[in-house]
């Protein structure tokens, strides 16, 4: 089911006054032009999902906690000398980084070459490690043990038995991960006025590598919908989607990759605050959208609203909340076909992702 930003009653009544002609678009009138703005304003923004009916009390969230590269590649590549090649990155959330390599180059040379002129270098990369001031990237391409296992006994020829197994279950994966990062950084904390959540298991495909998440969330007063028809005020986690751990293990519990941005001072700064709701917030996007494509945007359709704190664009020390959208558009694009000896052109449309979220405290819109 479809959900459209709701236009006003005013403008719903004037429509209704109006003859279906032409005489809707003359731009000699510039009262029918305004309403005609306000009617594609209030309905380019198509909702796909339910809007949440709550309204929170959130605060900003400072964080302090940085890395450094030297200590990094020690505890990764077993020290500089290890390292064969760096290059400077940009992350959309982290922004300006470093990427480190471990690995070797390789010098092919045609067979029969005379000559040591005639050659290629290929880089073979198997580990690298992106260092940001918040945090790090790493992640190794050596062939990997699935945790999931299957053993083939052939009975007969043409029968077998099958048996498929796990190296460890979840919680002795969860355990060794928890240890291994304890080990490397300390263990994963949270200061009071936060909680932290653990997702961890198996993947079902690709490499069926052991996955775990840990995120923490800020306890705050949400006020929500009760049984009564009025509204009450409950205490609820909202997630802090920027600070986090990600690891993955193999099937012998070796390191595969991590992603730690986790940070155990992060705190609540300048008090919690009455918040705008996700219906005022899609007002409010609706609004900046609009202006930013000079009051020709796309027809979007957003899939998915969630509550919780993003990585502030412009500092990095600071997470700010927002409600976070999910939202896409489609666009046409040009394709060339050729059957036989004739060409012919062809238009296909795939969707764009658009996501973007709009600060819960201050409204300001956010693209992600």
């Amino acid at each position: 089911m479809k959900y459209l930003i709701p236009i006003s009653g005013l403008i719903a009544a004037v429509l209704l006054c109006v003859p279906a002609s032409a005489e809707i678009f003359d731009q000699s009138k510039p009262s029918l032009d305004r309403t005609q703005e306000e009617l594609f304003k209030s309905s380019f923004l198509t909702v796909d999902v339910p809007v949440p009916y709550i309204k929170p009390k959130l605060a900003d969230i400072s964080r302090n906690q940085t890395y450094g590269a030297t200590d990094l590649i020690n505890r990764f590549f077993g020290g500089q000398g290890n390292v064969t090649d760096k290059e400077q990155i940009v992350h959309p959330v982290w922004g300006n980084g470093t990427r480190y390599k471990s690995g070797m180059v390789l010098r092919l040379v045609e067979s029969g070459s005379q000559t040591i002129n005639n050659y290629e270098d290929m880089e073979i990369v198997p580990a690298f490690l992106d260092v940001y001031s918040r945090g790090f990237v790493y992640q190794n391409n050596v062939p990997h043990q699935p945790v999931v296992k299957t053993d083939v006994e052939i009975t007969g020829t043409y029968s077998a038995d099958i048996d498929t197994y796990n190296s460890f279950n979840e919680k002795e994966g969860r355990t060794a991960v928890e240890r291994l990062i304890s080990q490397m950084f300390g263990d994963l904390q949270v200061p009071s006025g936060f909680q932290s959540i653990v997702l961890a298991g198996i993947q079902d495909k690709g490499e069926r590598l052991f996955s775990y998440y840990a995120y923490p969330e800020f306890i705050a007063p949400v006020e929500v919908p009760d049984v009564k028809g009025g509204n009450t005020i409950v205490e609820s986690g909202v997630p802090v989607l920027d600070v986090y751990c990600k690891v993955l293990m193999d099937g012998d519990r070796n390191l595969v990759g991590m992603e730690y941005f986790w940070d155990n001072g992060i705190k609540a700064s300048g008090g919690v605050k009455d918040c705008y709701s996700a219906n005022q917030a899609l007002v409010l996007a609706r609004e900046a959208i609009y202006k930013s494509y000079d009051k020709h945007p796309p027809l979007l359709t957003i899939t998915n609203i969630k509550l919780g704190y993003y990585q502030s664009r412009t500092n990095s020390g600071k997470l700010e909340p927002g409600w976070l959208f999910d939202a896409w558009y489609s666009q046409k694009r040009d394709q060339l076909n050729t059957r036989g000896t004739t060409t012919f052109q062809q238009y296909e449309y795939v969707n764009v992702p658009m996501p973007f979220a709009v600060n819960a405290i201050t409204g300001e819109y956010v693209e992600l």
